[in-house]
């Protein structure tokens, strides 16, 4: 097996590419063979660079171009690679509640989900139901459908449902932020369960 010379970066352009013949790719894809000063005297003449776009391969391959500008676009898919990477609205934040949760419990996940859609995070609502609860889905829709209404002004689901499915002892809803409640979404939302005040 041919060892591969670690190459150094000023290796690949120009006068300080080591190799004796490169594989010079042309503008219309074809590729020739030359010896590296033919390929030079190319480039110098068009006043672009010779550059190595892989310079492992036997004899290196090269491209002629404005290294220059070659560089910058580079860079700059690298700094729009790094930005979606880190686009917080590629993060999911989950939160968890139960249908029987109490009401401080609830404004806590409820100020939690706020200030995750407010940086711009998606949110995962997730109920998860105990025992004999996994017989009444409804106690999660109207959960989940009271935190939405309390949610609306910083986002909204992208689910096609409002209602989620029970699946084993949970459901779950994506929030997105930055959305709207669609004004024809309101009628097929699942109203919370009024509550009963008692006089004491």
């Amino acid at each position: 097996m041919r060892e591969v010379r670690k190459i150094k970066p000023n290796e690949l352009l120009n006068q300080h590419i080591r190799a004796v013949t490169v594989k010079l790719i042309l503008d219309n894809g074809e590729q020739v063979v030359l010896a590296k000063e033919e390929a030079l005297a190319r480039a110098k003449d068009l006043d672009l660079d010779l550059f190595l776009v892989s310079p492992n391969s036997e004899p290196p391959v090269a491209k002629i171009l404005d290294y220059g500008h070659y560089r910058y676009e580079k860079e700059k898919k690298q700094k729009d690679a790094h930005k979606k990477s880190n686009n917080k609205s590629n993060v999911l934040k989950e939160l968890k509640l139960t249908p029987r949760i109490g009401q401080h419990d609830f404004e806590v996940r409820l100020r939690h989900g706020r200030e995750f859609l407010g940086k711009g995070y998606k949110v995962k609502l997730t109920v998860f139901f105990k025992g004999r609860e996994s017989t009444h889905p409804e106690l999660g829709h109207n959960l989940i459908a009271e935190y939405l209404a309390k949610i609306a002004d910083l986002g909204w689901t992208d689910s096609p449902t409002l209602t989620p499915g029970l699946l084993g002892r949970q459901m779950s809803i994506v929030i997105v932020p930055g959305r709207r409640r669609p004004a024809e979404t309101e009628q097929s939302m699942v109203k919370p369960a009024k509550e009963t005040v008692q006089n004491a």
